[in-house]
């Protein structure tokens, strides 16, 4: 191997790790305008004397949105963790239900 292969791999390596890591820094600026806005807009725009999501306005409904907006990066962290829990419980059931025919 030459100076110049190692060079090019860790280059690419670091480009490669750089990528991701800014990849992850936008969707975290991205969650904290959007659901910052909206959880700003929910809170100011409440009644007095109201629950937060009690008679809403359509500035509150619009941070709704955002909020909704702002977590969608994460949303595949979310519906993967519900279907391994679903499919381990069914698992579960499945060996449950063959111990007891046997």
């Amino acid at each position: 191997m030459n100076l110049q292969n190692i060079k090019t791999n860790l280059m690419s390596i670091f480009g490669i790790a750089f990528g991701f890591m800014l990849f992850y820094i936008i969707c975290a600026i991205w969650t904290i305008i959007l659901c910052g806005s909206g959880i700003y807009l929910l809170k100011k725009y409440n009644e007095k004397n109201t629950k937060l999501l009690r008679q809403l306005k359509k500035l509150q409904i619009l941070g709704i949105i955002l909020i909704c907006l702002g977590v969608i990066p994460f949303l595949d962290v979310l519906v993967r963790g519900i279907f391994f829990n679903v499919g381990a419980n069914v698992g579960q059931l499945i060996v449950d239900e063959t111990a007891e025919l046997l």
